[in-house]
Protein backbone atom coordinates (compact mmCIF):
# COMPACT_ATOMS: atom_id res chain seq x y z
CA UNK A 1 0.00 0.00 0.00
CA UNK A 2 2.80 2.20 0.68
CA UNK A 3 4.18 1.92 -2.97
CA UNK A 4 0.95 2.62 -4.27
CA UNK A 5 1.07 5.80 -2.34
CA UNK A 6 4.13 6.78 -3.46
CA UNK A 7 3.83 5.65 -6.84
CA UNK A 8 0.60 8.06 -6.92
CA UNK A 9 2.47 11.09 -5.68
CA UNK A 10 4.56 10.69 -8.95
CA UNK A 11 1.62 10.91 -11.45
CA UNK A 12 2.45 13.77 -13.70
CA UNK A 13 -1.33 15.66 -13.13
CA UNK A 14 -1.50 18.97 -11.86
CA UNK A 15 1.38 19.97 -9.75
CA UNK A 16 2.13 19.07 -6.02
CA UNK A 17 -1.02 20.37 -4.15
CA UNK A 18 -3.24 18.50 -6.27
CA UNK A 19 -0.97 15.52 -5.59
CA UNK A 20 -1.05 15.67 -1.68
CA UNK A 21 -5.22 16.32 -2.24
CA UNK A 22 -4.78 12.59 -3.83
CA UNK A 23 -3.02 11.06 -1.46
CA UNK A 24 -5.38 12.50 1.61
CA UNK A 25 -8.56 11.21 -0.66
CA UNK A 26 -6.59 7.86 -0.77
CA UNK A 27 -6.32 7.61 2.98
CA UNK A 28 -10.21 8.79 3.49
CA UNK A 29 -10.96 5.87 1.00
CA UNK A 30 -8.98 3.15 2.54
CA UNK A 31 -9.08 4.18 6.08
CA UNK A 32 -5.73 2.89 7.54
CA UNK A 33 -5.37 2.03 11.35
CA UNK A 34 -2.27 0.76 13.11
CA UNK A 35 -2.52 -1.84 15.93
CA UNK A 36 -0.15 -1.93 18.87
CA UNK A 37 2.38 -3.40 17.34
CA UNK A 38 2.81 -0.55 14.82
CA UNK A 39 1.22 -3.03 11.66
CA UNK A 40 -0.86 -1.52 9.28
CA UNK A 41 -3.75 -2.88 8.87
CA UNK A 42 -6.67 -1.98 6.10
CA UNK A 43 -10.38 -2.17 7.30
CA UNK A 44 -11.08 -3.22 4.02
CA UNK A 45 -12.52 -6.83 4.14
CA UNK A 46 -10.39 -8.26 1.05
CA UNK A 47 -6.97 -9.31 0.50
CA UNK A 48 -3.52 -7.78 -0.27
CA UNK A 49 -3.92 -8.43 -3.16
CA UNK A 50 -7.38 -7.11 -3.79
CA UNK A 51 -6.90 -4.34 -1.48
CA UNK A 52 -3.96 -3.25 -4.15
CA UNK A 53 -6.31 -3.39 -6.73
CA UNK A 54 -8.40 -1.56 -5.37
CA UNK A 55 -6.26 0.94 -4.44
CA UNK A 56 -5.04 1.45 -8.14
CA UNK A 57 -8.57 1.84 -8.81
CA UNK A 58 -9.09 5.01 -6.91
CA UNK A 59 -6.04 6.79 -7.35
CA UNK A 60 -7.50 5.89 -11.53
CA UNK A 61 -10.57 7.04 -10.74
CA UNK A 62 -9.59 10.42 -8.68
CA UNK A 63 -7.12 11.19 -11.30
CA UNK A 64 -9.43 11.28 -14.26
CA UNK A 65 -12.11 13.14 -11.92
CA UNK A 66 -9.36 15.79 -11.40
CA UNK A 67 -7.98 16.18 -14.39
CA UNK A 68 -11.51 15.60 -16.20
CA UNK A 69 -12.49 19.04 -14.42
CA UNK A 70 -9.37 20.44 -15.48
CA UNK A 71 -10.18 20.29 -18.88
CA UNK A 72 -13.65 21.39 -18.64
CA UNK A 73 -12.25 24.43 -16.63
CA UNK A 74 -9.60 25.05 -19.37
CA UNK A 75 -12.68 24.74 -21.80
CA UNK A 76 -15.13 26.89 -20.61
CA UNK A 77 -11.84 29.56 -19.95
CA UNK A 78 -11.60 29.04 -23.51
CA UNK A 79 -14.67 29.79 -24.57
CA UNK A 80 -14.88 32.79 -22.75
CA UNK A 81 -12.19 34.00 -23.90
CA UNK A 82 -13.31 33.62 -27.80
CA UNK A 83 -17.31 34.78 -26.86
CA UNK A 84 -15.45 38.49 -25.30
CA UNK A 85 -13.18 38.64 -28.36
CA UNK A 86 -15.76 38.25 -30.60
CA UNK A 87 -18.18 40.31 -28.35
CA UNK A 88 -16.28 43.51 -28.42
CA UNK A 89 -16.17 45.92 -31.21
CA UNK A 90 -12.73 46.66 -32.97
CA UNK A 91 -11.70 49.95 -32.95
CA UNK A 92 -11.30 50.86 -36.66
CA UNK A 93 -7.99 52.07 -38.37
CA UNK A 94 -8.29 56.16 -38.34
CA UNK A 95 -5.68 58.86 -39.57
CA UNK A 96 -5.56 62.35 -38.60
CA UNK A 97 -6.35 65.15 -40.99
CA UNK A 98 -3.55 68.09 -41.18
CA UNK A 99 -4.27 71.64 -39.49
CA UNK A 100 -5.15 73.09 -43.27
CA UNK A 101 -8.02 70.68 -42.80
CA UNK A 102 -11.56 70.78 -41.28
CA UNK A 103 -13.41 67.82 -42.62
CA UNK A 104 -17.04 67.12 -42.95
CA UNK A 105 -17.62 63.37 -43.78
CA UNK A 106 -19.10 62.83 -46.64
CA UNK A 107 -22.70 60.82 -46.18
CA UNK A 108 -22.93 57.90 -47.12
CA UNK A 109 -26.05 58.13 -48.94
CA UNK A 110 -24.33 60.60 -51.06
CA UNK A 111 -23.25 59.36 -54.80
CA UNK A 112 -19.64 58.89 -55.17
CA UNK A 113 -19.74 62.11 -57.20
CA UNK A 114 -21.02 64.14 -54.42
CA UNK A 115 -19.00 62.38 -52.00
CA UNK A 116 -15.53 63.27 -53.64
CA UNK A 117 -16.84 66.79 -54.34
CA UNK A 118 -16.97 67.13 -50.60
CA UNK A 119 -13.73 66.04 -50.11
CA UNK A 120 -12.16 68.29 -52.20
CA UNK A 121 -13.70 71.22 -50.87
CA UNK A 122 -12.68 70.33 -47.98
CA UNK A 123 -9.32 69.16 -47.67
CA UNK A 124 -8.09 69.79 -51.09
CA UNK A 125 -8.77 74.06 -51.35
CA UNK A 126 -6.42 76.04 -50.09
CA UNK A 127 -7.11 79.53 -49.32
CA UNK A 128 -4.11 82.02 -50.03
CA UNK A 129 -1.90 83.82 -53.48
CA UNK A 130 -0.05 81.02 -54.93
CA UNK A 131 2.25 80.40 -58.21
CA UNK A 132 0.99 77.71 -60.30
CA UNK A 133 2.75 75.39 -62.80
CA UNK A 134 1.89 77.28 -65.78
CA UNK A 135 4.02 80.53 -63.99
CA UNK A 136 0.37 81.86 -63.12
CA UNK A 137 -0.69 83.05 -59.76
CA UNK A 138 -3.73 82.63 -58.24
CA UNK A 139 -5.95 83.29 -55.19
CA UNK A 140 -6.67 79.57 -53.92
CA UNK A 141 -5.07 76.57 -55.09
CA UNK A 142 -6.58 72.79 -55.12
CA UNK A 143 -3.95 70.31 -53.76
CA UNK A 144 -5.75 67.46 -55.26
CA UNK A 145 -2.46 65.06 -53.98
CA UNK A 146 -4.17 65.39 -50.12
CA UNK A 147 -7.57 63.46 -52.67
CA UNK A 148 -5.95 61.15 -54.81
CA UNK A 149 -3.26 59.89 -52.36
CA UNK A 150 -6.03 59.24 -49.74
CA UNK A 151 -7.05 56.09 -48.73
CA UNK A 152 -10.95 56.92 -48.48
CA UNK A 153 -11.01 59.12 -51.44
CA UNK A 154 -8.84 57.59 -53.99
CA UNK A 155 -11.39 55.20 -54.63
CA UNK A 156 -13.62 58.07 -55.51
CA UNK A 157 -11.48 59.17 -57.53
CA UNK A 158 -11.68 56.35 -59.74
CA UNK A 159 -14.82 55.52 -60.07
CA UNK A 160 -15.86 59.07 -60.66
CA UNK A 161 -13.28 59.25 -63.50
CA UNK A 162 -13.88 56.35 -65.08
CA UNK A 163 -17.96 57.52 -65.12
CA UNK A 164 -16.73 60.81 -66.68
CA UNK A 165 -14.70 58.92 -69.56
CA UNK A 166 -17.28 56.17 -69.92
CA UNK A 167 -18.00 57.55 -73.17
CA UNK A 168 -14.66 57.10 -74.79
CA UNK A 169 -13.16 53.50 -76.01
CA UNK A 170 -9.55 52.90 -74.15
CA UNK A 171 -7.48 50.21 -72.61
CA UNK A 172 -4.82 52.10 -70.84
CA UNK A 173 -4.85 55.04 -69.08
CA UNK A 174 -2.03 57.28 -67.45
CA UNK A 175 -0.32 61.34 -68.28
CA UNK A 176 2.55 63.04 -66.48
CA UNK A 177 4.52 62.87 -63.73
CA UNK A 178 3.47 62.82 -61.11
CA UNK A 179 0.11 64.60 -60.57
CA UNK A 180 -1.27 61.77 -63.13
CA UNK A 181 0.45 58.83 -61.45
CA UNK A 182 -2.55 58.48 -58.25
CA UNK A 183 -5.30 59.41 -60.64
CA UNK A 184 -4.54 56.24 -63.55
CA UNK A 185 -3.77 54.45 -60.29
CA UNK A 186 -7.36 54.74 -59.17
CA UNK A 187 -8.77 53.74 -62.12
CA UNK A 188 -7.11 50.64 -62.82
CA UNK A 189 -8.30 49.65 -59.20
CA UNK A 190 -11.72 50.75 -59.49
CA UNK A 191 -12.09 48.86 -63.64
CA UNK A 192 -10.65 45.80 -61.42
CA UNK A 193 -12.96 45.78 -59.13
CA UNK A 194 -16.16 45.52 -61.43
CA UNK A 195 -14.18 43.11 -63.46
CA UNK A 196 -12.33 44.86 -66.36
CA UNK A 197 -8.76 45.00 -67.24
CA UNK A 198 -7.32 48.48 -67.27
CA UNK A 199 -3.64 49.55 -67.80
CA UNK A 200 -1.88 52.20 -66.45
CA UNK A 201 1.28 53.91 -67.81
CA UNK A 202 3.85 56.87 -66.48
CA UNK A 203 4.95 59.50 -68.54
CA UNK A 204 8.25 60.90 -67.33
CA UNK A 205 9.42 65.00 -67.99
CA UNK A 206 12.44 63.47 -69.25
CA UNK A 207 13.78 60.17 -70.32
CA UNK A 208 16.12 58.45 -68.02
CA UNK A 209 19.98 57.98 -68.67
CA UNK A 210 20.18 54.85 -67.13
CA UNK A 211 18.64 51.31 -67.16
CA UNK A 212 16.07 50.92 -69.74
CA UNK A 213 16.44 54.80 -70.81
CA UNK A 214 12.25 54.63 -71.17
CA UNK A 215 9.97 57.51 -71.26
CA UNK A 216 6.81 56.29 -70.85
CA UNK A 217 6.65 53.15 -67.82
CA UNK A 218 4.32 50.33 -67.60
CA UNK A 219 2.92 48.42 -70.46
CA UNK A 220 3.52 49.45 -73.81
CA UNK A 221 1.40 51.84 -75.39
CA UNK A 222 2.44 51.30 -78.80
CA UNK A 223 -0.60 50.84 -80.99
CA UNK A 224 -3.35 51.30 -78.38
CA UNK A 225 -6.31 53.65 -77.50
CA UNK A 226 -5.22 55.68 -74.22
CA UNK A 227 -6.23 58.21 -72.38
CA UNK A 228 -4.55 61.20 -70.78
CA UNK A 229 -5.40 62.23 -67.47
CA UNK A 230 -4.27 64.67 -64.92
CA UNK A 231 -5.53 65.81 -61.28
CA UNK A 232 -5.94 69.27 -62.28
CA UNK A 233 -5.36 71.84 -65.39
CA UNK A 234 -4.64 75.44 -65.82
CA UNK A 235 -3.55 75.97 -69.44
CA UNK A 236 -3.47 71.86 -69.80
CA UNK A 237 0.67 72.43 -70.68
CA UNK A 238 0.74 69.33 -68.82
CA UNK A 239 -1.14 67.00 -70.17
CA UNK A 240 -0.74 68.32 -73.75
CA UNK A 241 3.50 67.62 -72.99
CA UNK A 242 1.92 64.09 -72.19
CA UNK A 243 -0.02 63.50 -74.96
CA UNK A 244 3.07 64.36 -77.58
CA UNK A 245 4.92 62.23 -75.67
CA UNK A 246 2.08 59.60 -75.71
CA UNK A 247 1.86 60.18 -79.90
CA UNK A 248 5.73 60.05 -80.69
CA UNK A 249 5.49 56.54 -78.84
CA UNK A 250 2.89 55.15 -81.11
CA UNK A 251 -0.31 55.48 -79.22
CA UNK A 252 -3.75 56.65 -80.12
CA UNK A 253 -4.54 59.37 -77.55
CA UNK A 254 -8.76 59.27 -77.62
CA UNK A 255 -9.24 62.18 -75.46
CA UNK A 256 -7.77 64.27 -71.85
CA UNK A 257 -9.65 64.14 -68.71
CA UNK A 258 -8.88 65.54 -65.33
CA UNK A 259 -10.72 65.92 -61.68
CA UNK A 260 -11.06 69.74 -61.72
CA UNK A 261 -10.81 72.07 -64.68
CA UNK A 262 -9.68 75.61 -63.10
CA UNK A 263 -11.80 77.04 -66.35
CA UNK A 264 -8.43 78.94 -67.25
CA UNK A 265 -7.49 77.91 -71.20
CA UNK A 266 -6.86 74.11 -70.22
CA UNK A 267 -10.04 73.22 -72.34
CA UNK A 268 -9.67 75.42 -75.34
CA UNK A 269 -5.87 74.67 -75.76
CA UNK A 270 -6.90 70.80 -75.55
CA UNK A 271 -9.89 70.95 -78.02
CA UNK A 272 -7.52 72.88 -80.53
CA UNK A 273 -4.90 70.25 -80.35
CA UNK A 274 -8.03 68.15 -81.89
CA UNK A 275 -8.73 66.06 -78.46
CA UNK A 276 -11.91 65.80 -76.54
CA UNK A 277 -11.40 67.39 -73.06
CA UNK A 278 -13.40 66.05 -69.89
CA UNK A 279 -13.38 66.97 -66.18
CA UNK A 280 -15.87 65.93 -63.29
CA UNK A 281 -15.89 69.43 -61.68
CA UNK A 282 -15.21 72.84 -62.57
CA UNK A 283 -14.38 76.18 -60.79
CA UNK A 284 -17.92 76.81 -60.14
CA UNK A 285 -18.45 73.08 -57.80
CA UNK A 286 -15.39 75.06 -55.60
CA UNK A 287 -15.46 76.64 -52.42
CA UNK A 288 -13.31 79.13 -53.61
CA UNK A 289 -13.39 83.24 -53.22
Amino acid sequence: MRELTRSSLRTPVRGAAHRVSTHQRLQNVLSIDRNASGSARSRCSVNNRTGSILGVAVIVMISFKATAEGLLKDHAVAVSYILTTRSSPRTPYTTSLDSTASLSLPSSSMTDRDALLAHINTRAVVVGEVTLSSGRTADYYVDLRRITLSGTAAPLVGRVMLEVSAELDYDAVGGLTMGADPVAAAMLHAAGATGHVLDAFVVRKEGKAYGLQRLIEGPGVAGRRVLAVDDTSTTGGSVLAAVESLRAAGADVVGVAVIVDRDTGARENVEAAGLRYLCAYGVNDLRVP
